[in-house]
């Protein structure tokens, strides 16, 4: 598989999406991804909420936010509330 380059955006932090080669640029205070069509990152996959998780930006640091407590959220493997 051929991996993305990664595009240094001095304004804006990139989020890049593997899978498609795709990036997306991280340019609100909360950026969301989940299964529906009107989140910033829709993604499918069974199991995962309308909202599923969160980069919120805060004092120029971003945080992982979980919004729901059903559907879990691993980062590197381990279960994850927020995250610095």
């Amino acid at each position: 598989m051929t991996r993305p380059a990664a595009v240094m955006n001095k304004d804006y932090p990139v989020l890049l999406e593997l899978d498609a080669a795709e990036q997306h640029t991280i340019c609100n205070n909360t950026f969301v991804v989940g299964s529906s069509p009107a989140v910033d990152l829709p993604i499918a996959g069974a199991g995962l909420a309308n909202k599923q998780f969160a980069i919120v930006t805060k004092g120029g640091e971003h945080f992982l936010q979980v919004n729901v407590s059903y559907a879990p959220t691993k980062l590197n493997g381990s279960l994850v509330e927020k995250v610095k």
